[in-house]
């Protein structure tokens, strides 16, 4: 029981100074309680590695150890593998090798938050809202969130079978080989001659410059209309700089974490001051609702579609010696109205019923979408 016992000096020595700590009782309460539990756990740990049938390799434990650790917490909290820290920050840089598919853990579930367009998720006819059942066999609720990215990504050319469940229709499989994926994250044009259309599809490192320059580019508008719809969030100071294409200053989120509160404001050059309607739905989550939320609470902008999907917490990577990383959430976020984001989302200003932008057809032209065009009447009512 050598390493156990190692273990435990180790444990010991990484808690020994709660006099250095505030609220002295109650940290020499904590230590306490954390000390019970590590030696227990080097305990289970050192019986395993002597009477389990075969050789036991230490790393094998202690990355299950680190996984459910992790996992206990929340389902965005995870320690990722080197691997999985690398398609982390390929993730932010918008190119990667997959099948374009945002998805998040939901009630013990695994649900679709958005199909990126031209991916081959979105070309099978994946939904927002759509249920992963199981990914080349595997059951997905036994899969951490981070072990179902790894499956889905791998070399370009190469498929994999994805279950789905969707409400009111029976358990089918899609077949999607995987593609790089290269997000573009801003699409613009022209819907009359001083009406403007502007979808935003993801947060990435240059978001908001292109945000900027393709409204810009529009001007001068009577209206326009900014399209969240289906997009998945990415970089919070992508979603703050964005805010301030349209807001002359003013906060944008706060992310409160468990001792502090940082705000975030937007610039004071807006590029566009004129009337503006914001299209949302199931699939618009987390930077993408800081955005929405920011508009809406400064009276900026009206909401027009669904309920927004809700995932308002912040994720922060820590990188470990060996490569890996956890990934921790270390706060929420408040739009500026202080309402919190996570688990319930955005309420629309004019609820629409049928979702566009959703099915077979992932990314219809704008001027025959149902949705933009209600967005028009809108504007033209409110003015």
């Amino acid at each position: 029981m050598r390493v156990s016992a190692l273990l435990a000096l180790g444990f010991a020595a990484g808690l020994a100074a709660p006099r250095l700590l505030p609220h002295a009782d109650a940290a020499a309460a904590s230590h306490e309680a954390a000390y019970r539990v590590l030696t227990t756990f080097t305990e289970a740990y050192g019986l395993l590695m002597e009477h389990y049938v075969d050789a036991v390799d230490p790393g094998v434990l202690f990355t299950g150890a680190l996984r459910g650790m992790a996992a206990a917490l929340d389902p965005h909290t995870a320690w990722l593998d080197p691997d999985a820290v690398r398609r982390f920050h390929e993730d932010g840089a918008g190119r990667f090798a997959g099948v374009g598919l945002e998805v998040a853990q939901r009630a013990g579930r695994l649900v679709v938050i958005a199909p990126l367009p031209g991916g081959p998720a979105a070309a099978a006819g994946l939904r927002a809202g759509d249920h992963l059942v199981a990914i080349d066999d595997a059951p997905t609720a036994d899969l951490t969130l981070d072990d179902v990215i790894g499956r889905l990504r791998g070399p370009p050319g190469t498929t994999v079978t994805v279950q789905i469940e969707r409400a009111g229709q029976a358990p089918f499989p899609a077949a999607l080989t995987r593609a790089v994926v290269q997000v573009d994250p801003v699409a613009a044009e022209r819907l009359a001659p001083r009406v403007g259309y502007v979808r935003v599809r993801v947060f990435q490192a240059d978001t908001a410059d292109r945000l900027r320059a393709a409204v810009d580019a529009l001007l001068p508008l009577d209206a326009l209309i900014l399209d969240l719809r289906d997009n998945p969030g990415g970089l919070l100071d992508q979603a703050v700089a964005a805010a301030g294409v349209f807001l002359s200053g003013g906060v944008v989120v706060t992310v409160r974490e468990r001792a502090e509160e940082d705000v975030w404001s937007a610039g004071a050059r807006p590029s566009y001051a004129g009337p503006l309607a914001v299209l949302v739905n199931h699939g618009t989550a987390s930077a993408a609702e800081i955005l929405a939320g920011a508009l809406q609470d400064h009276r900026r902008a009206r909401l027009l579609g669904e309920q927004t999907y809700g995932k308002g917490s912040v994720q922060r990577l820590h990188p470990l010696a060996d490569g890996s990383a956890l990934k921790i959430t270390v706060a929420r976020y408040l739009t500026p109205a202080g309402r919190a984001l996570h688990g319930r989302g955005l309420t629309p200003d004019v609820p629409l019923d049928k979702p566009a932008a959703t099915g077979e057809n992932q990314d219809p032209r704008p001027a025959t979408d149902a949705w933009v065009r209600r967005a028009r009447e809108d504007l033209e009512e409110t003015r």
